[in-house]
């Protein structure tokens, strides 16, 4: 990801090309939720939220700029607070839920 991100920047345009279409995929993916699931919030996690802060923004346009029904200006897109360990907490809260194994 960093390596991904840092060519995006020193303008290297196949990390360009494929950070667009992840904020093209994000506005689509974020559109979709609001449509099928009227959510209080979205809340987005992980390493490139945590460093590309154009995806929050891509996620902010999929929730105003809707075809399909009226935008949402008043709902929050927000940046996880568990930032990069976003995945490992929320794989370690679902391995707890799911209980130890026996042979642990």
């Amino acid at each position: 990801t960093k390596g991904l991100l840092a060519a995006y920047r020193a303008g290297g345009q196949a990390a360009g090309a494929l950070v667009r279409r992840a904020l093209e995929a994000m506005a689509v993916l974020t559109r979709l939720a609001v449509n099928v699931f009227d959510p209080q919030r979205i809340v987005v996690g992980g390493g490139l939220a945590t460093h590309l802060p154009e995806l929050l923004d891509a996620a902010r346009l999929g929730v105003t700029d809707n075809p399909m029904g009226v935008g949402r200006t008043g709902l929050a897109v927000l940046a996880a607070q568990l930032g990069d360990d976003a995945g490992l907490v929320g794989a370690a809260r679902r391995a707890l839920m799911l209980g130890a194994p026996e042979r642990w």
